[in-house]
């Protein structure tokens, strides 16, 4: 039973230094702008906890500032994933080499599962603030519920829904 708890804890306790990590990326650049970092700690998102910093005072800052503290993040799990990938081709040890691994795809794997637009991650944002739309998930839920279905029944193309 040990055995199993150990193998089950030591990858949650991996993937929880990463998210740490990302976060402190966030919060760093935050505070690299002059904003305050008014809190931070564990939520619930979808079906699973997350961690999360909150950002809320670069609100106020212009559009560029606010990406940069939405990139920052998966910015971090790039940089980590990248360090534990070089540091484990100089490991002798096959033990630290697969840990090393471990962290290095997990890192990639939350920098690609962040930047995804799809769900309201950082991804997300950056978009929303790229394109300068805020609250750009239920305008699109919204276009894709009434106008979509009538473009596609009369099959026209949209008219002024393409990217500036």
């Amino acid at each position: 039973m040990s055995t199993l708890l150990n193998s089950i804890g030591s990858p949650l306790l991996l993937i929880a230094g990463l998210i740490f990590i990302h976060e402190l990326g966030h919060a760093f650049t935050t505070k690299a702008f002059g904003r305050e970092v008014l809190r931070g700690g564990i939520g619930w998102y979808w079906f699973g906890p997350i961690g999360f910093i909150d950002t809320s005072d670069m609100w106020l800052a212009g559009r560029w500032p606010r990406i940069a503290v939405s990139i920052a993040g998966p910015y971090s799990d790039v940089v980590l994933a990248s360090i534990a990938a070089l540091v484990s081709t100089q490991v002798e040890s096959e033990v630290g080499r697969a840990v090393l691994w471990q962290i290095s795809f997990a890192g990639y794997s939350s920098m690609f599962f962040n930047l995804s637009p799809l769900l309201e991650f950082d991804g997300y944002f950056i978009l929303s603030d790229y394109l300068d739309r805020p609250n750009l998930r239920p305008s699109i839920m919204a276009w894709l519920g009434q106008e979509l279905p009538r473009l596609v029944r009369e099959r026209r193309l949209p008219r002024g829904h393409w990217f500036n």
